[in-house]
């Protein structure tokens, strides 16, 4: 360690070894020509000029703002840049919430994203991704824990449960009474003979 890193409070060896490492893949992911950190390069994401010319202020800020060994350098806005305001310590489901592919829900004021209101509600999250994706149920009804009761038309729930007398739901329903009074005819005819 330096005499600027020792003065550092609660920096342990280790500690220190993790942000070189840390420091390191920052400044590969937006310098190097490697195809792994195309995606960073694409963005034109960059490290700010105090830390990639000195490792020692990037550590000083790493041990000030809340660097622990079971975090990881996380950017708050995955748009922006590596620097003091936008980064960040965060714990690896922090990191997975904080991702461009994570589909975000504003509902009453709060966004969220999908896995976040599926473990505040107590609701499995596919089985909220498949109420908002693929049954679109509208957001307010989605939310609810607990089963939806989904019905569609042409079904016996549609017109016995629901007392939908569409045209679909009543033309299923006289179907179903006339395959089943020609089912029991035929069993009455085969128990007579």
């Amino acid at each position: 360690m330096t005499s600027k890193q020792s003065e550092l409070p609660g920096l342990t060896a280790a500690g220190l070894t993790k942000l070189k490492l840390a420091y390191k893949n920052m400044i590969a992911r937006c310098t190097s020509d490697h195809p792994h950190y195309a995606k960073w390069r694409n963005k034109g994401i960059k490290v700010c000029d105090e830390w990639l010319n000195s490792r020692d202020s990037f550590i000083s800020w790493a041990v000030l703002n809340g660097h622990q060994m079971h975090l990881s350098l996380d950017r708050i806005d995955n748009g922006g840049n590596y620097e003091p305001s936008n980064c960040r310590w965060a714990t690896i489901t922090q990191q997975l919430t904080n991702q461009d592919r994570c589909h975000v829900i504003e509902f009453n004021g709060k966004k969220q994203t999908l896995s976040q209101w599926a473990t505040e509600l107590n609701i499995g999250q596919s089985t909220l991704w498949r109420r908002l994706m693929q049954y679109k149920v509208p957001l307010a009804e989605a939310l609810v824990p607990g089963k939806l009761h989904n019905w569609r038309h042409g079904t016996r729930a549609g017109y016995e449960h629901h007392n939908c007398r569409c045209e679909l739901c009543t033309a299923n329903n006289t179907l179903r009474h006339r395959l089943r009074r020609a089912k029991l005819r035929a069993k009455n005819e085969q128990l007579g003979t």
